[in-house]
């Protein structure tokens, strides 16, 4: 009995396939993982990529973007300016200061009053206009006035998850 030629190379094809089938199965789910790893793939076979939609509902960018506002940078402006009028700078900084700017806030404070120009500063922060504002992030404008002329600079309110607009910088 003799094994014809055809055959063999009939079944080497269908193994060839096969094996080339197994490799392709491979590579795309390990790529298919990696995604489900990530977080942009679900994680149930065959492990469909989520819609931008769902993707916006999972990690959303702006998570205090749909708090409802509780405090108005202005309501956070006006409540430093009396802090610092009273003398109260830690008061002044935990009341209205983002917390990651505390320390530095604070020490900036203390410096500043130190060389007695607190009054200064008031006088120049103590007004302050709109210049944007975002969903998480509003920028004022307040004018300074050194060595006869006078400077614009910004103060920047970002919002918290609770609704409270802090002061992050000026």
């Amino acid at each position: 009995m003799t094994i014809k030629p055809k055959f063999v190379v009939v079944s080497l094809l269908f193994c060839l396939l096969g094996v080339a089938a197994i490799f392709y199965f491979s590579y795309w789910f390990n790529l298919k993982q990696d995604r489900v790893l990530i977080g942009l793939a679900d994680s149930h076979f065959p492990y469909p990529d989520y819609t931008t939609e769902e993707l916006e509902n999972l990690y959303p960018q702006n998570p205090n973007e749909n708090v409802v506002t509780v405090q108005t940078p202005e309501q956070t402006h006006a409540k430093f300016i009396t802090a610092l009028k009273a003398g109260d700078i830690t008061g002044a900084v935990e009341c209205c200061v983002v917390r990651e700017e505390w320390s530095r806030m604070k020490t900036r404070l203390l410096d500043i009053n130190k060389n007695k120009k607190i009054g200064m500063m008031l006088a120049d922060i103590e007004t302050i206009e709109i210049e944007m504002i975002l969903p998480t992030t509003a920028v004022y404008t307040y004018r300074i006035t050194a060595q006869g002329q006078k400077f614009g600079n910004s103060m920047v309110f970002n919002k918290n998850s609770k609704g409270v607009w802090l002061i992050e910088s000026f």
